[in-house]
């Protein structure tokens, strides 16, 4: 009689560890990752002519020039030195950001984050001298805020 009550403790024991799962944590989503204030820290930007580079800048940004707060309203707040300088909205797309900026939407393209850095990239084209440019934007932004 022991030795079945003993048996079937240990089955108890085991279907209910066997039963039991654990919910494994699911990574935040890029939405949940950029709700805060984050600030330019550098943008690179690469010129091109018939995909050879020709010439880039590097910029790095001072504590306050430039802060981008996303809202979970689907808002974005832009600061220029500490103060606010606009606004717009932004939707998501996989990992790319449309900024709605009236009539052309800017969209930031192979975003990421890992919830204190983002990085992201832009294209467009620049004409210097009569000569048109594909221009490659890379940036980088860090939390300040959440």
């Amino acid at each position: 009689m022991k030795k079945q009550a003993y048996i079937t403790g240990l089955l108890f024991i085991f279907l209910t560890l066997a039963l039991t799962s654990c919910k494994k944590d699911e990574p935040a989503s890029l939405g949940d990752l950029l709700i805060g204030k984050w600030k330019m820290q550098i943008v690179r930007q690469v010129y091109l002519l018939d995909n050879v580079i020709e010439f880039e800048y590097i910029y790095h940004y001072k504590t306050n020039d430039l802060a981008y707060e996303f809202t979970d309203g689907g808002s974005i707040i832009q600061y220029r030195y500490g103060d606010i300088f606009g606004s717009t909205t932004f939707t998501l797309n996989n990992n790319s950001i449309i900024i709605e900026n009236g009539d052309v939407d800017i969209e930031w393209t192979n975003v990421t984050t890992d919830g204190n850095t983002i990085t992201w990239m832009e294209t467009g084209t620049e004409v210097i001298n009569e000569v048109t440019y594909d221009v490659e934007y890379y940036s980088t932004a860090t939390k300040s805020s959440k």
